[in-house]
């Protein structure tokens, strides 16, 4: 989030309110399930040929599914398309215009 307001010229006002927003949100921290989790979702993705089993791309989007699939979250994206079919991973719908 914060290199896209970076990239987009956001003023100080506008970045302080948006850090303080990202500060105020439960975050999950990497823990043994976390990791555990990653583990197993790239170890299925690459078994089920979903694109999360690409060692070289999408490490941050597994991180993020690991995170959800280990605290037995669903996950809400706007970037569906990347997090779908992931082994594991329940995705929240989110409405199309």
């Amino acid at each position: 989030m914060l290199s896209g307001a970076h990239l987009a010229g956001w003023g100080e006002h506008r970045l302080e309110a948006v850090v303080a927003k990202l500060d105020s949100t439960p975050t999950v921290d990497e823990d043994r399930e976390v990791i555990d989790a990653y583990a197993r979702l790239l170890a299925e993705a690459r078994k089920s040929a979903h694109p999360f089993g690409d060692k070289a791309h999408h490490v941050g989007d597994r991180w993020i599914a690991a995170c959800a699939i280990a605290k037995g979250l669903p996950l809400l994206t706007g970037n569906r398309k990347h997090f779908e079919k992931a082994p594991g991973l329940t995705l929240l719908a989110v409405p199309m215009d």
